[in-house]
């Protein structure tokens, strides 16, 4: 499987996609981002990672909202877990609502961090901050080659 340091967002909430995109920027994230805003797209997209240079390849990162149509993100995060190529990608969740029930469940499935949508624009820069700390550092990215 083709190896990247993509950042992937899956989220249905373009407007949110967009700007988490950009914070990632502020921050100075340089990695390649993909938007996908459907659950069942990103799945596709996994399941055409044959190293042929279709599909997205291996993620560094991948950000999912869990309340999605068609799709939730609690599904396709186990199916994420459950494909050998894919199960050690960090999976971060994210939930526009506090719901314990939700997060606990993700957690359960093997997310790597969860978050509730921050509701400014500071905050969001702060989440990518974070995620970029936890999961972008250069030696990280090596250490995962």
């Amino acid at each position: 499987m083709r190896e990247t340091d993509d950042i992937l967002i899956i989220d249905d909430d373009v407007d949110y996609s967009c700007l988490m995109e950009l914070a990632f920027k502020e921050v100075g994230v340089s990695n390649p981002i993909a938007l996908i805003h459907d659950s069942c797209n990103a799945l596709n997209c996994f399941r055409n990672m044959d190293g042929s240079g279709t599909g997205i390849g291996r993620p560094a990162l991948v950000l999912l909202d869990l309340r999605m149509p068609k799709m939730d993100g609690l599904e396709l995060l186990k199916q994420i877990r459950e494909d050998r190529n894919l199960r050690d990608v960090p999976v971060a969740v994210f939930t526009g609502v506090e719901a314990e029930e939700e997060l606990s469940r993700a957690a359960e499935l093997g997310a790597t961090s969860l978050h509730i949508k921050p509701f400014s624009y500071r905050e969001l820069v702060e989440t990518a901050r974070g995620l970029q700390d936890q999961y972008l550092s250069p030696a990280l990215l090596q250490a995962a080659a």
